[in-house]
């Protein structure tokens, strides 16, 4: 795979991870984490990082299947929710 196309991939598969986290209030559980405007791009990664080192194998693998849902599924890629709901982009 070409370098950039894989690092993209990387890129949207994080952020799509780090959406479900922040959906799901787990990002919450850490004070800092609340006021991350506030924080330095390296206090962020560290505080990411401790939040998802509480997450459960189950809780992590639910977040997995919620990013999997989202964005791979034949229903994201043709635009048509299971009720029939028609969207132009994956929730993000």
């Amino acid at each position: 795979m070409v370098p950039i196309i894989k690092q993209g991939f990387i890129a949207r598969v994080t952020a799509l991870f780090y959406a479900a986290m922040q959906g799901q209030s787990l990002l919450t559980i850490i004070p800092k984490l609340s006021n991350l405007s506030n924080l330095s791009s390296s206090e962020h990664i560290k505080n990411i990082t401790l939040a998802i080192s509480y997450l459960t194998p189950e809780r992590f693998l639910e977040i997995v299947k919620d990013i999997q849902s989202t964005a791979f599924t034949i229903e994201t890629w043709s635009g048509v929710d299971l009720s029939g709901y028609i969207h132009n982009n994956i929730k993000f």
